[in-house]
């Protein structure tokens, strides 16, 4: 499982109910001055518990950082083919954030690449969910491309990331790690990659796919970044602030009408 959850939720909750119980046997100035307090401490505590979720990177073979060397040689072309690799996501539903693919462009000029993340169908890349696509300078010489997806994942489902040149002079190859490794899960995410079903390549838009090389996918440089879907806990502490903050306007409302 990777590192993304810890308790500052539960103890933010449990902080809140304190202080809407402390606030329930004070004067209304003492009161609101205490809920300004709270206010500020629930914001600062729920910031850093979301922080604590900061995204990691879960899948690739560029290293658990997602730095890693990409190769000056070699690869596969874009320029005729689709080119895929298939991974399934372990433990719970999290959000694909972005994937970063190694890209090298020729100085004819630039080139815009699609990326799609695709289901799987029979072992291979099935339906398009969703796609994002950036034009890559001239000259791009062996550099990591992060493209945006922020797709949820479910755990125990395959899936596949697509590339694709559509338009552009430039000639692309999607290069290699360096040194040649399969991709795999990082950073404790237990995801995994898809053996002989890993990379895979399409010559007719996708009509039909084909193993490509070994199949593990150690010829396509690519890192994966994810984080957890925000928990029910996030929200709850806000709920319970915004019902004590209800709670406060009512009282001083209540008190007003009894001086008048």
């Amino acid at each position: 499982m990777v590192f993304f959850f810890d308790t500052r939720l539960s103890l933010l909750i449990l902080f809140a109910i304190k202080e809407l119980i402390k606030l329930a046997k004070t004067n209304i100035s003492t009161h609101i001055h205490i809920m300004k307090k709270t206010l500020a401490v629930i914001l600062l505590s729920t910031a850093l518990a979301v922080g604590s979720t900061n995204a990691a990177i879960v899948f690739g073979n560029l290293g658990a950082t997602g730095s890693g060397a990409i190769a000056t040689t070699g690869g596969a072309s874009l320029n005729t083919s689709w080119r895929a690799i298939g991974f399934m996501p372990a433990g719970t539903d999290l959000v694909l954030n972005s994937a970063t693919i190694g890209l090298n462009v020729s100085s004819a000029g630039s080139a815009d690449i699609r990326l799609d993340l695709y289901t799987q169908v029979s072992g291979a890349p099935g339906v398009s969910l969703a796609n994002t696509t950036q034009t890559v300078n001239a000259s791009t010489l062996n550099q990591p491309i992060t493209f945006t997806l922020n797709e949820t994942l479910s755990a125990g489902t395959a899936y596949y990331l697509v590339a694709q040149k559509t338009t552009g002079s430039g000639s692309v190859n999607w290069r290699a790690p360096n040194p040649t490794i399969a991709p795999t899960g990082l950073n404790g995410s237990g995801w995994s990659n898809l053996a002989g079903q890993t990379a895979q390549y399409s010559t007719d838009g996708g009509s039909s796919w084909f193993t490509s090389g070994s199949g593990l996918g150690g010829s396509f440089a690519i890192s994966l970044d994810a984080s957890p879907i925000p928990e029910p806990g996030t929200w709850a502490a806000m709920a319970i602030f915004a019902s004590g903050a209800a709670y406060a306007g009512w009282r001083r409302r209540k008190q007003q009408q009894q001086l008048a």
